[in-house]
């Protein structure tokens, strides 16, 4: 740092600089980069504290026809940012975070030729060394999207040696705490074992198998987790198995937040049976865009189809303070898309779900606070009139909680004029009147 500096104090400057990263100011960061060495240092920290490595489509095509081929990636991320830190070893400390996006490619993408994904073809030792490095790695994330691909699913089997080495790495380190797999399906629950400070984890579908447990080596203490993400989950019933057994090298008696995002109708029904293993949770979060919770309507608001997925049971959750719920609007449109043929709407099952926990007394007394992650896909205005019995609904339904404070409702999607229109409905007015929602 430029010692010589002597404008303010150096722990003021840090504060400001801290500040702009909290608000997430990236573009005030980069800016007061720019000023002198100093803050171009006290910047840096938080500049450089995320780091994302992502698949470049750069692949050396054949370009004389030949029979289907193998195409391996010529752009390796893993590597090409090794390279980065031996030319800057001084930026090693400063990332906090490492996250990689997995994002497979079809497998005949283009003229019948097989592209390998970079997370397939390092068989070196890059990611390890990476991780070796980073010697400040809080968090380590390997995401991506529904697992469970048309194309190809991301199982651990299909990774490379270089990513499974990177990740046992960052398992053994005593400064990682947040683990994301979402981006890898069927992971060995057995490689928890390796874990030495994980609190939240998100994970993908889990390969388990209790046999492991009693005959390998088991955990003396296990990794207590605060926070749990299951996605693409299925197997409700073997994941409690797993969690329950003896010298499992996760413990979730003392989880806080639990998220689900099942695929198909049947996992949220089966979300109760964590309950068992989990009853300090205090805040749930549904994710349900592949849960089949859309009840379908014309545009005479006649039902044509009902919701095909049962309602978790959450009575078991004594603890539970809080619900986030995130659900898609969509519509069908047809005739050159002038013409709407139907829309599908998630509130039906959300306010039977809610009229099941206020039936059981200790989630009725102890809800306080509804979170609603509500996207709007191609949702015109002229519809959003069809849509005021169920926030009449949620008003009725909430009046069951008697401690109940918030609901916070965030609308993605929606154009500025329906915006107007949800937030002038009378039963949502008049509950942002009297402070029990808010709008975001």
């Amino acid at each position: 740092m430029d010692i010589s500096y002597r404008g303010l104090p150096i722990e003021l400057l840090q504060h400001i600089v801290d500040i702009l990263y909290d608000d997430r100011d990236l573009a005030a960061l980069k800016a007061c980069s720019r000023v002198n060495h100093l803050l171009y240092s006290l910047s840096q920290m938080h500049l450089l504290r995320d780091v994302v490595l992502h698949q470049e489509d750069i692949y050396a095509y054949p370009t004389t026809a030949s029979p289907p081929t193998i195409i391996t990636p010529v752009f390796n991320p893993a590597l090409h940012f090794l390279q980065f830190l031996d030319d800057s070893p001084h930026i090693a400390p400063y990332i906090h975070s490492l996250a990689i996006e997995c994002d497979w490619l079809p497998t005949n993408a283009r003229r019948g030729y097989h592209l390998v994904h970079w997370l397939e073809s390092d068989t070196g030792t890059g990611l390890a060394t990476v991780v070796a490095r980073l010697t400040n790695l809080r968090r380590f994330s390997v995401k991506g999207k529904s697992t469970l691909t048309e194309h190809k699913p991301r199982t651990w089997t299909r990774v490379s040696g270089g990513l499974r080495a990177g990740l046992l790495a960052s398992f053994s380190s005593s400064i990682t705490t947040e683990i994301d797999l979402t981006g890898v399906s069927q992971f060995p629950a057995c490689l928890f074992r390796y874990c030495t400070s994980l609190n939240h984890l998100s994970i993908g579908s889990l390969f388990c198998n209790t046999d492991e447990l009693s005959s390998g080596e088991v955990k003396s203490t296990p990794c207590r987790l605060q926070y749990l993400h299951l996605d693409d989950t299925l197997d409700f019933e073997g994941l409690t198995v797993w969690f329950s057994s003896p010298g499992c090298p996760l413990d979730i008696a003392h989880l806080e937040h639990l998220s689900v995002c099942p695929n198909g109708p049947t996992g949220m029904g089966n979300l109760s049976l964590l309950s068992s293993c989990a009853k300090s949770v205090t805040h749930i979060h549904l994710h349900t865009e592949h849960a089949e919770v859309l009840t379908s309507y014309n545009t005479l608001n006649y039902t044509l189809q009902h919701s095909g997925s049962p309602h978790p049971d959450l009575r078991g959750f004594e603890a539970l303070k809080s619900l986030t719920i995130d659900a898609e609007f969509t519509v069908r449109i047809f005739h050159h898309r002038t013409l709407v043929d139907y829309f599908t709407n998630p509130f039906p099952w959300i306010t039977d779900l809610l009229k099941n926990m206020s039936d059981c007394p200790p989630l009725a007394m102890g809800l306080t606070k509804l979170t609603l992650n509500l996207t709007f896909i191609d949702f015109p205005h002229e519809l959003m009139r069809l849509l005021q019995g169920n926030w009449q609904k949620l008003e009725q339904r909430l009046e069951n909680f008697p401690n109940f404070s918030t609901v916070e409702m965030h609308a993605k999607g929606l154009e500025e004029i329906a915006f107007v229109k949800l937030r002038q409905d009378e039963h949502l007015s008049r509950m942002a009147d009297r402070g029990r929602l808010v709008f975001t």
